[in-house]
């Protein structure tokens, strides 16, 4: 099962891409931390900029972990996740949190292609996207950074509609 992974900084247009994949028939991965923002009742409703980080972090990478169980059922169809296991790694770092080795272990285990989101100009906070503008793109560099030195494959996506950057990852992924 291939499996690529949509990343970049917090309010890339990761969620709304990931979506439109899914709309054009493509099994998806969704993103966990915010499945664990909405559902896990130890964080629903909390203010994510005052929450325990190491908590979070760790329900982040123990959702990752059940998606991952779930879609490796997909046989060979393609899946797009929202994340992928090096944006954990760098969310740790970001928060200054000693990185499981379990999860290092699962972002070599996972090594693919990653399509990295370049910003856009009108990403908005909403209740799991609390950073400001300059934040947002050092979490985007440390992001990069990690799937760099995890081996995987980076292709940039650049600024466009979310309709374009469905066609644009498609269009690599059938040349890849």
């Amino acid at each position: 099962m291939p499996i690529y992974f949509i990343s970049g900084g917090p309010g890339f247009g990761k969620t709304k891409l990931v979506e439109e994949l899914f709309h054009l028939g493509y099994n998806v991965a969704p993103e966990a931390a915010r499945e664990v923002a909405e559902n896990d009742l130890r964080f629903k409703g909390k203010d994510i900029g005052k929450i325990e980080k190491k908590l979070f972090q760790d329900a982040i990478f123990e959702r990752q972990k059940e998606n991952f169980y779930k879609i490796s059922d997909g046989g060979n169809q393609i899946v797009f996740s929202d994340r992928g296991f090096p944006d954990s790694v760098a969310f740790y770092r970001h928060y200054g949190l000693r990185v499981p080795e379990e999860l290092l272990v699962w972002a070599y285990k996972f090594k693919s292609t990653a399509f990295i989101l370049e910003s856009l100009d009108n990403n908005e906070n909403d209740s799991l996207r609390v950073e400001s503008k300059e934040e947002r793109l050092v979490i985007h560099e440390e992001i990069s950074k990690t799937y760099d030195e995890f081996g995987y494959k980076i292709i940039s996506v650049p600024k466009m509609l979310v309709e374009e950057r469905a066609k644009f990852i498609l269009q690599k992924v059938k040349n890849l």
